[in-house]
């Protein structure tokens, strides 16, 4: 089973855009709406790149290139 790459880009853009939201709709969810999107945000970054290192380490997935 090979790595998926839309998964592979997803872990890095996830906290990203998650930022780039809070920054520009700070105002608009709030301060706690704000802290609850970036931090969704980077438990679910997180999650997928533990869901590749399970792939690669258990599963034996090729690295991507």
């Amino acid at each position: 089973m090979a790595l998926n790459p839309n998964l592979l880009l997803a872990i890095p853009l996830l906290p990203l855009a998650a930022a780039i939201l809070a920054g520009l709709a700070g105002r608009l969810i709030g301060r706690g709406g704000a802290a609850a999107v970036t931090i969704l945000a980077v438990a679910a970054s997180c999650a997928l790149a533990l869901l590749v290192l399970k792939q690669q380490l258990v599963d034996g997935a090729p690295a991507y290139d």
